[in-house]
């Protein structure tokens, strides 16, 4: 391959421009189809299992941040039960790259990564977010579909 792009000295450069030029054009058709194949591939992982990495780091940061709260205060209470923050985290990342064209237009200036970790991070807001989104559904519709009851009873 290293011959076929090679300019021979003795012919002129109309002459070398034609030998070469059939090479060159098949190199390049090689590198754009390889860059289109990594930008579609790389494309697909940070919009569809970025964000679901991005909420289970937010998890763990979460899990993290109650473990480092619960040494300081010396109250050493279950850390080892996050597995449905973590599940939470999972569906939240899956649900927001799913959606993630719903934040580009509207104004807001965080990108779907941002939101995946912030819904990770705090799944009680997430919670209560979309227990309002149903509430103010229910009262519009005739038939109101079943919001889970509050943990605590509160």
């Amino acid at each position: 391959m290293h011959a076929a792009l090679e300019l021979n000295i003795t012919k002129s450069d109309s002459e070398n421009f034609n030998n070469i030029v059939g090479t060159y054009q098949e190199v390049r058709a090689y590198a754009q189809s390889l860059r289109d194949a990594v930008a579609f591939w790389y494309g697909g992982i940070a919009a569809s299992i970025l964000p679901v990495f991005y909420a289970l780091l937010g998890a763990s940061a979460w899990s993290l941040r109650r473990m480092q709260i619960g040494l300081r205060d010396r109250t050493f209470t279950n850390f080892g039960g996050n597995s449905a923050q973590m599940l939470v985290a999972a569906i939240a990342g899956t649900v927001i790259s799913l959606f993630s064209g719903l934040f580009s237009s509207s104004g807001v200036s965080l990108s779907p990564l941002a939101w995946a970790f912030l819904a990770g991070y705090s799944s009680d807001s997430l919670f209560q977010v979309l227990d309002g989104i149903l509430r103010i559904r229910s009262r519009s519709e005739p038939n109101p579909p079943a919001v889970p009851a509050q943990v605590g009873g509160a």
